[in-house]
Parts: structure tokens; sequence; C-alpha cells
């Protein structure tokens, strides 16, 4: 073999490296400088071409281009990858790949021993022969370091903790199988949840304002449709009775009957009776009320405003040397309701400490016209 001078070979544009070593057939080792292909742009332009790469050739040098061994390049330089999993494509980016060391960061970092364990499409991305369709919360927890939301589905999380295994993400595992003790808040989740807070208070404000103001009208219709004792007062000319209300529960050493009331004319007192009432049928069907005797037991101030309320004294009935002793004051309010009929519903309301009688009150006529 003849000895001679060693071939010095060219060294490629761009490349800082003055060892001629590292240079072969116009190319540099270390930095991938090709002079080849820098004389390719250059004949290309002067034939009237653009010079740069078809955009199938630029997508597959990004993805993974040589480094002059046959091996793929590290892609930190661009920061754009495409995984093929499962024959969906997914893009994003080398750093998110390599937050945390699992078998995702081992693919594209290219690291020693992995040259049988990457796969590439025909388009020079890498391939993963894996279901694709939990890989997305894969890549949600690399690009925040948290999830937002676990899946409520036990399937679902039992899929993912599955996939977080196989790619050696132990941190994502240890999430889905124990979120409460794993799980950190996201960082905008708690102003989310203010904000959200804060605009479901504005809304129940705008509710309960809104309520009111219907509440509002519909009393002021209502108390434009209901009469009160300014305008309306009570006809004179017989006695008004509670049919179920009775003396004695109030006072009860008294063995009064029924709750009656007189309204005085032109005044503003009223006189309270105990009644005795019987109903005959008549020939219709109907019961008819007919008055079997009655009692006068006190008269009384009446208060009149929109109802009309006083003080029941008996205490000129007590019997000092009764076993029984007991307040002999009782309270009475009366106020109209709204009828059906062509005359409103006067009501009334008889109490003394924890005893109470309210209900409408009904008309037996003692007068004549």
């Amino acid at each position: 073999m003849r000895r001679g001078r060693p071939i010095k070979y060219p060294r490629p544009p761009n490349c800082p490296h003055i060892d001629r070593k590292e240079h072969a057939n116009g190319v540099c080792y270390q930095c991938s400088s090709n002079i080849n292909n820098q004389r390719k742009r250059e004949k290309k332009l002067e034939e009237g071409g653009t010079g740069e790469p078809s955009p199938a050739k630029r997508r597959r040098k990004t993805s993974i281009s040589s480094d002059g061994m046959g091996m793929p390049s590290h892609p930190g330089l661009s920061g754009y990858v495409e995984l093929n999993v499962g024959g969906k494509i997914f893009a994003t980016t080398f750093a998110t790949l390599t937050r945390e060391i699992s078998l995702l960061s081992l693919y594209v970092s290219g690291g020693a021993g992995t040259e049988n364990l990457v796969a590439y499409d025909k388009e020079g991305r890498i391939f993963i022969d894996r279901d694709p369709t939990h890989f997305r919360w894969l890549l949600n927890y690399l690009r925040d370091g948290y999830l937002v939301t676990i899946p409520s589905q036990l399937q679902h999380r039992l899929e993912i903790l599955h996939e977080a295994r196989y790619y050696r993400l132990d941190n994502l595992a240890s999430i889905i199988a124990a979120p409460s003790q794993y799980q950190q808040p996201h960082p905008y989740v708690t102003q989310l949840a203010a904000q959200v807070l804060a605009a479901n208070a504005a809304v129940q404000m705008q509710q309960a304002q809104a309520q009111a103001q219907v509440q509002a009208q519909s009393r002021v219709q209502v108390d434009q449709e209901k009469p009160s004792f300014l305008t309306v007062r009570p006809s004179t000319r017989g006695l008004f009775y509670l049919c179920d209300g009775k003396w004695s529960s109030l006072f009860p050493d008294k063995n009064w009957n029924t709750i009656a009331v007189n309204f005085e004319d032109a005044s503003d007192e009223v006189s309270f009776w105990s009644i005795l009432v019987n109903f005959h049928p008549t020939q219709d069907g109907q019961l008819v009320p007919s008055l079997s005797s009655r009692q006068e037991l006190c008269r009384c101030k009446l208060d009149v405003g929109m109802t009309a309320k006083t003080m029941i004294d008996i205490s000129h009935l007590m019997d000092p040397n009764s076993e029984m002793q007991y307040s002999p004051l009782a309270e009475g309010e009366f106020w109209w309701e709204p009828s059906q009929s062509q005359y409103p519903q006067l009501y009334g309301r008889f109490w003394r400490d924890d005893v109470m009688h309210l209900g409408p009150l009904d008309f037996l006529r003692t007068e004549p016209e």
C-alpha cells in the first residue's frame, strides 16, 4: 500500500471545528455541517430555485435529523417535536417531554442504548406503538406539572394509570392512584374558583333583587286591592262571630261560649259578646244560624288603621276568690281580605299568652234593615 501525504478534506461552511479528523466527504461529525448540501443549494439558486428544502424534507429534518452517523440528532435546538402515538400525531416541545425523567425523555434525548427502542414513521417522527386515547393526559401533566382535573370514572383512571406506569411517569401514577394525597392545586384554580363564586354571588344578588321587586309590586297590588278599616267599616246591625273560637279557652274559669264582636256605629269602640248559635236546616238543605243566647262582656277602645286592634279587658268580671289567677287581658285584631263575593271578608284574631284563635268571622244579623 502506497504511503503518502494524508488526504485533507475541505472544511464545511460555518463549521467552527478545525481538526481535519472530524471532516469526511464534506461532512462534520460534530455540528452536522454538510458542504455537499451547501453546494446543492448554490447550484439550485443558479438554476432559478429558492435553494430551500421542500416542506416535507424540512418537517422530516425538524422531527429527526441525521448527525452524520445515522442517529437522530438532539431536537433541543428547534424545540418542536412531533410524536406518532398509535397513528395519531401529537405536537409538543423537547422541554415538555424532558420535564421529568421517563420513557418519553429517553426517546427524544437519544441517550446510549436507545437505538433499538425508538422507531420512526415514514415522515421521520418518533413512533410509539400505544393507544393514543389517554396520551393527552400525559402531555398536559408534563406541560403543567399537575392535572387540573382528574377523571371521575374509575375505568378511565385505571387506563391512565396503566399508561403512566408504562411511560415511567411515577409522579403522575401516584396522583392518579391517590388524588387526595398527591394532587396539588392548580395555581389558577383558586383564582378561577373565586371568580366563579363572585359571579354566582352577583347572579344570586340580582335574582334576589328581582324577586324582591316582584314581591314588592305584588304587595303593592294586593294592598291596593285589599280594603282597610280606614275606608271600609263593618256592619253595625249584627254580630261578627268566630265559629270555632271559644272564650273558655282564653279564660279557663269562665263558662262562656262563642267569641262575638259588635262594632259601634260612628265610634271607635267595640263590644265583645258571648253567644250561643244554633243552626236550622231550610227546605233547600242549607243551614241557617240563629241566635240562641248572648251576653255582653266588655267594651273596648278600637285602634283603627290598616287593621283594627284592641285590648280585651275583663278585669271587672274576675272573681277575686277564684283559685285560678291569670291576666284578665287578651288582644284582638281585625282586618279585611279580598273574597270572590261582592264584599270583602272580615278576619279576626284573638289571643292571650300562648292561646290563639284565628279565622274568618261570620255575620249574624240582630237588628232589622
